[in-house]
């Protein structure tokens, strides 16, 4: 299911992101997200850092599915920052453009 070694060191996400992506490892849960995109955000990250293809698929269509007051402009930088350069995370990358720009 993994491609690398994921270890707590290398992990890039904040506590609640990690706390996130075990859920989904272990009951496929992605609840949290729903209401946090920074959580949402750290647990695209881990996805696309490691992947894991089942959960990035499904952190794509929370984003693109959600509307844009969910994700704010904080949460529309941080996105930014998170799909600059990565391929696979274009439609992503616009959305946040457009948050920005509006």
């Amino acid at each position: 299911m993994f491609r690398g070694n994921i270890t707590e060191a290398n992990l890039k996400a904040s506590s609640a992101g990690v706390k996130a992506f075990l859920k989904f490892f272990y009951v496929a849960d992605l609840e949290d997200v729903l209401n946090c995109p920074k959580v949402a955000k750290d647990l695209l990250e881990i996805a696309h850092s490691y992947a894991i293809k089942p959960l990035e698929n499904e952190m794509k269509k929370i984003f693109i599915k959600r509307d844009d007051d969910w994700l704010g402009l904080d949460g529309a930088l941080h996105l930014f920052q998170c799909t600059v350069g990565r391929k696979g995370l274009e439609r992503l990358k616009e959305k946040a453009e457009r948050i920005i720009k509006s």
